[in-house]
């Protein structure tokens, strides 16, 4: 019988003869790399680059004029923010005779003028300065008859100043034990009034007689005592506070 030669022999490419199952097979926990065929499912990182620079392609100039659009809006939204901030911070100027409204509350300056002022003791005595001093009335309304609202008192937070940059100084009034008395009209420092349309308030305000050459005076008030933002600052001429002219 001629002898077969098993390398040239026709197999077929699965030989599914049974093998003999060697004993050490269950022992062989090693893993074993398994075939399995490219799934081709991802996108390629080359194509999403290749599609964004298309939709930039598209976009062409009608893209980048919205693009610079939009970065003018918010250059020209900071910009005002910045502006409102420096308006803020450089006060809110209030003419003589003029007032300013905040929300539902409107102040003003009644009277401003070089006087005695009067006090009470602790003990229920009156007192009154032995020095003028200046004297100013602030008056704080409403219209608003529905409902009351709330305002602080300005002493002690309360800058007056005068045309040469002077900042005059608060002056009170005190018993001859040296025990502090309670100014007549004055709002007690740091405490919150109740303001309404048939009962305005009134908060007196005392300074040192301003020098000769004073000049105008502006009194700057913080507007969060009113509900507002920011400064106000009132204007006081020099012919109302020396002559007392309201």
């Amino acid at each position: 019988m001629p002898r077969r030669d098993r390398e040239s022999e026709d197999l077929p490419d699965d030989d599914d003869r049974p093998r003999r199952r060697r004993p050490d097979d269950d022992a062989d926990d090693r893993p074993r790399r398994r075939r399995t065929a490219p799934s081709g499912g991802g996108v390629p990182v080359w194509a999403w680059v290749l599609g964004g620079v298309a939709l930039l392609g598209m976009m062409g100039c009608g893209g980048m004029i919205l693009l610079f659009f939009a970065g003018a809006g918010a250059v020209k939204q900071a910009a005002q923010r910045v502006a409102d901030e420096q308006k803020a911070a450089q006060g809110q100027k209030v003419k003589w005779g003029e007032s300013r409204t905040f929300g539902p509350l409107r102040v003003s300056i009644r009277s401003a003028s070089v006087r005695a002022y009067g006090g009470t003791s602790p003990a229920g005595v009156a007192l009154e300065s032995t020095v003028p001093g200046l004297v100013i009335d602030l008056l704080i309304e409403t219209d608003d008859k529905t409902k009351e609202h709330g305002a602080k008192a300005a002493t002690g937070v309360a800058i007056l100043r005068d045309s040469l940059g002077n900042e005059i100084s608060r002056m009170g009034l005190r018993t001859e034990f040296g025990l502090r008395a309670e100014i007549h009209g004055q709002l007690a420092e740091g405490r919150s009034f109740v303001v309404r349309s048939d009962k305005p308030l009134t908060d007196t305000l005392v300074f040192s007689k301003p020098v000769e050459a004073a000049g105008v005076l502006t009194l700057e008030l913080p507007a969060r005592n009113y509900g507002g933002d920011g400064r106000v600052l009132f204007e006081i001429p020099e012919e109302a506070w020396r002559s007392g002219k309201k």
